[in-house]
């Protein structure tokens, strides 16, 4: 069960090894952005896709989850 205001998700076992191996080489660097968690990978992830990728549509996004938010 994820904690309070967290959702839980389902990855393969692949993606997951591929995102532990990552957070473990880079969990300590010193360049850029320290890694803590595979969680904190996908949620940056996630986040740096929609800003690339979907940028147009951004705003409309943050505009349905903001109503969802205040049912």
């Amino acid at each position: 069960m994820p904690r309070e205001k967290f959702k839980a998700i389902t990855i393969s076992e692949d993606v997951y090894t591929l995102a532990q191996k990552i957070v473990e080489k880079y969990r300590y660097s010193l360049t850029g952005k320290r890694i803590r968690s595979v969680a904190q990978l996908i949620e940056d992830a996630v986040i740096f896709y929609v800003q690339k990728e979907l940028n147009e549509d951004l705003e409309k996004l943050q505009k349905e989850i903001v109503k969802e938010l205040r049912r």
